[in-house]
């Protein structure tokens, strides 16, 4: 079977009611998560179970740009302790 050990997921909504479970899950696990939200306070829920949390609309271009863009993905990346 395959881990998760170290690789990086995206969850939308991440720090909601039915989300976090799956954020507390892979962080868990050892996967590296981000927990997208479009509330900073929500997302933020996620940061206690290790997640970086990201406040984007993902119903928007800009806010779909902000979360795949390559600042986001090298900041991420470095809070991490990866290359980016």
């Amino acid at each position: 079977m395959a881990t998760i050990k170290d690789q990086v997921f995206v969850v939308t909504g991440g720090g909601g009611a039915i989300a976090r479970p799956i954020v507390q899950a892979f962080a868990a696990a050892g996967a590296k998560v981000v927990a997208v939200d479009r509330s900073a306070e929500i997302a933020g829920r996620a940061a206690d179970a290790g997640a970086w949390p990201l406040a984007a609309d993902l119903s928007t271009a800009a806010g779909a740009e902000l979360v795949s863009s390559r600042s986001r993905r090298a900041r991420c990346a470095r809070s991490f302790g990866r290359q980016g």
